[in-house]
Formats: structure tokens, sequence, C-alpha cells
């Protein structure tokens, strides 16, 4: 028995386009490479990364919607391993929120339409009973009854959030994918959204795994971070402990970006941007770092923990000058 909810090991993600004039050319283009990390239960995962590095794909793997390569563990089961009946059952313990909820609402639909959409695909309950849950839902996310009536385009940006919120747990996941849930909204309303996050996480013993560009608010709410760059971990472990003591360049680099300029993290030489990252062998920053030796470009760093800390790991051959 292991305290990990989702377990994910070795996952590796491809796509394939054509190249060439007549585009006969199959070429492949990896998007995740050998990807591993443990989210326990009843903790806020945080994931950072910039835009194309494959956040969302991974949220999409975990949840079943695209092929991969590689073993994802829902606690001690082998999703590989289930077959299609056992997968849709346990489909309902994980649900996703996404960034934008306006796009992810059917603006056909109503309200109670929408959030009782999942409880009639899976056939959980009568007619009655969806009715008494989907009024309790709309309640529990701070709206009133009289908006089941009403359509997705009646409400603000904090309201739809509200209401896929209350979508995604009319199954009673344990596990939710949060993916950007706030990055849409006005400052004042991202503060009510996490609150609300938060307080339905404390009294459901939920499990998040929260994708974010906002480091101030990553830092904030998760238990534990990974670091993500082109398709690759290569830092992660408690949050606090990766912000005050960060090891691979590229986290450095990120985390100056927000720190107070006393920090004793030092400065990093900026990144010239008309370099382009092409498919190495070795370490996927090698282009940019300003610590790369010839070692980093033939052979890919390992996740390994740092010493005295086993719980953080990064990939780097030479996290400090040489």
């Amino acid at each position: 028995m292991t305290d990990n909810l989702i377990a994910i090991q070795n996952i590796e993600k491809s796509y394939f386009t054509r190249q060439g004039l007549l585009g006969w050319d199959k070429h492949e283009e990896r998007i995740l490479k050998n990807l591993s990390l443990n989210i326990k239960t009843n903790q806020i995962f945080g994931l950072i990364g910039e835009s194309g590095s494959g956040k969302s794909t991974l949220a999409k793997i975990i949840l079943l919607m695209t092929k991969f390569k590689g073993d994802i563990y829902f606690k001690d089961l082998n999703l590989n391993d289930l077959n299609r009946a056992e997968l849709r059952k346990l489909r309902s313990k994980m649900q996703i929120v996404f960034q934008n909820p306006y796009s992810s609402l059917n603006p056909m639909h109503r309200i109670g339409e929408i959030i009782a959409e999942p409880l009639k695909i899976h056939k959980v309950m009568d007619h009655i009973a969806i009715g008494n849950r989907v009024n309790e839902l709309i309640e529990l996310v701070g709206l009133s009854l009289d908006a089941l009536n009403k359509y997705p385009h009646e409400f603000s940006g904090g309201q739809r959030q509200r209401i896929a919120i209350a979508r995604a747990l009319s199954l009673n996941p344990e596990f939710l994918i949060l993916d950007e849930p706030v990055s849409a909204l006005d400052v004042s309303v991202q503060a009510q959204i996490i609150n609300l996050l938060v307080d339905l996480k404390n009294q459901f013993n939920l499990t998040y795994l929260f994708i974010s560009h906002n480091l101030d608010l990553v830092r904030l709410i998760c238990d534990e971070i990974a670091i993500m760059y082109f398709g690759q971990i290569i830092e992660t472990g408690p949050t606090e402990l990766v912000y005050q003591n960060p090891q691979h360049p590229y986290t450095k680099l990120l985390l100056s970006c927000i720190l107070k300029p006393d920090t004793t993290i030092g400065s990093l030489p900026i990144i010239n941007d008309e370099r382009t990252v092409k498919s190495l062998r070795g370490c996927p920053f090698f282009q940019h770092c300003p610590y790369a030796q010839n070692k980093c470009q033939d052979v890919a760093p390992l996740l390994e923990a740092s010493s005295g800390e086993p719980n953080h790991q990064f990939a780097c051959h030479y996290p400090e000058p040489a």
C-alpha cells in the first residue's frame, strides 16, 4: 500500500506531423519524455511550466483523454490493466476544471442541465435524486437556486467557474485537475475562487493537481510542486523547500522573476531568445544554461535527490557554477 493517490511512471507522448513540400515525410515530435511524479492523497500538487512545456498534455493523459506510453496508477490500480467498464467507473473519481469557464460550458444548456449531465451519463441515481444533488451542488459553490434555470452567458466569469466546479464535484471525485482555473479571471475574483477550492478540498478530503503560471499563488496553496521544461520534470519537492533552495538553473531563473532583490539565489545571465531549442540527447535546458558543459549536451541528467533532502529532486549535472 502507498500514500500516493496518483503515481505517474515513465510517461512518453509523441505527435506525428507531415513535413516536406508535399507533406510525405513523417516526423515524430516528443511532447513528454520519460516523465514520472507522485501525487499524495489529500494534497495540492502544483505543476509549473511555460506554455508548450506539456502541462495540459499531461492532464489529458492522467484522465485517459489521449494515448500514451507508460503507466498511471490510481491508488494501487494500474489504469492500463483495467477494462472499459472499470475505466468508466474510475473516471468518476477523477475530474477536471478547465481554464476558460465559458468555453467549458455548453451555451445551449441551462445550468441545471450542465451540472446534472455527469450524473445522467454515469446513471448513479434516479431523476429525483439528481435534482436534489444539483440543488445541493449549486448552493455548495455559493450560487442561488435561481441560477439553475439560466444559461452560461448570463453569468460573470467567476460565477461560470463556480458552475464548472459544481459540475466537477457532481460525482463525488477524489482527484481534481485544476488547469489554470483562475488565470482568465479578475484578481479579486481569483481570490474568491481559490478560497472556495481550498474550502472544498478540506471539506471533502480532495486531492488537487494545480496547473498554473502564477508562481506566488502556487507557493501560497501547494504542498509540493514540480517544474516542467520541454516535456520533462526538472525539479520537484516540497513547495517551500524548492522556493527557498532551488537547484536547477532553470528553476533559479524562473523564481528570480518573483523573489526580492536581496535574495541569496543570485543572478543568472539573460537568456538569448534568438537561440532555438532543438532535440537533444542531453539536458533540454543545455542551450540556455549558463553552467552547461559538454556532458550536458550528450548525457540526460537523472532526477535525483539533493544531499540531505530526499524529497527534493532535480535533474542537473552541475547545479552550481563549475
